[in-house]
């Protein structure tokens, strides 16, 4: 019996362990741009940290004009992608008069598509990417805007909560899996942070012969992917102390994906519009069959020929066409 009572408390404890509180992310202070050719020198500052061991185009990405614009727009690529997803919304936002930046998101883009540095991401690396982004941003441009899609989608979230944003448009964000009970996912995410890391195939049978674009790793870290949750807990947390500081907000989900849990992001709209902010929804029917990645155009089973007539003008804080 003492025994039996050791082992159980001995696991007890192992669970609080696991389980216990996670602590805030913390972020550089912000620091905007106050001329074009400062947010340049930043800019070229970020691209200087990329490393050479790189898929041809997956470096930082930034599409200038030469001056300020009046939009300086800042897009986030998601988890084992890299710019190369946004390349051709960016093209399309630069030719509409924009300044566009594509950073990379550290540990991605990687030549060795099987690299275990995504492993070593943390939810401060993801933060100090937007803020220093952010800040050079407003050299750029009088309105800044960012947009993130999955993983980067709470991290534009979390950018329209604490940085010196305009405009926030956040896409799919993979605040948890679409798993049910929901209450099981803040409980793998801790579990995912302090047990060790695992690498896990979007496709168990094609593995690295998965189809798609082909800059994108075949498997994903499952310490990546919990920083991500990590940091859209924190997200939530800051929800319940202030309103965003974005004033102008877009939340934009797909009915037919099945990598997040779409309550969380249609909760995260509700939670804006109860605290003052102009929030504007968008959802594609489940018929339409837009999937996660509804940014890049290579990705299998695109659909932006209707996704973009409707990412750009919330991008860019105008109307909808009529048929949406």
């Amino acid at each position: 019996m003492r025994a039996a009572a050791l082992a159980v408390a001995i696991l007890l404890l192992a669970v609080g362990w696991l389980l216990r509180p996670l602590g805030p992310v913390s972020a550089p202070a912000p620091l905007d741009s106050s001329t074009y050719d400062e947010a340049v020198r930043r800019l070229d500052a970020l691209r200087a940290n990329d490393p050479r061991a790189l898929h041809p185009g997956c470096g930082t990405e930034a599409l200038l004009y030469g001056r300020r614009t009046p939009r300086a727009i800042v897009l986030l690529h998601g988890i084992t992608n890299c710019p190369l997803q946004f390349h051709a919304l960016a093209v399309t936002l630069h030719d509409g008069g924009d300044n566009v930046v594509v950073p990379r998101v550290p540990a991605h883009g990687l030549s060795d598509r099987m690299t275990g540095a995504l492993a070593r991401l943390t939810a401060e690396d993801l933060a100090a990417l937007a803020t220093e982004c952010v800040g050079l941003a407003h050299g750029l441009g009088d309105t800044v805007v960012i947009v993130g899609l999955s993983t980067s989608g709470v991290l534009a979230a979390w950018g329209a909560q604490r940085l010196a944003v305009d405009r926030a448009v956040v896409i799919a964000p993979a605040f948890a899996p679409p798993w049910r009970p929901s209450w099981i996912a803040p409980i793998v995410t801790r579990a995912a942070l302090r047990l060790p890391n695992r690498f896990v195939w979007w496709d168990d049978q094609k593995r690295e012969a998965l189809a798609g674009p082909e800059q994108c790793y075949p498997r994903f870290s499952t310490r990546a992917m919990a920083q991500a949750y990590r940091l859209g807990e924190d997200v939530w947390a800051s929800l319940r102390r202030s309103a965003p500081r974005a004033h102008d907000l877009a939340v934009v989900t797909t009915l037919a994906d099945k990598a997040i849990d779409n309550a969380r992001a249609d909760s995260l709209a509700a939670r804006w519009r109860a605290g003052g902010a102009r929030v504007r929804s968008y959802t594609f029917r489940a018929e339409l069959a837009v999937g996660h990645d509804m940014i890049d155009p290579r990705q299998v089973g695109a659909r932006t020929d209707i996704v973009y007539p409707v990412l750009v003008p919330l991008v860019r804080g105008e109307a909808l066409p009529p048929s949406h």
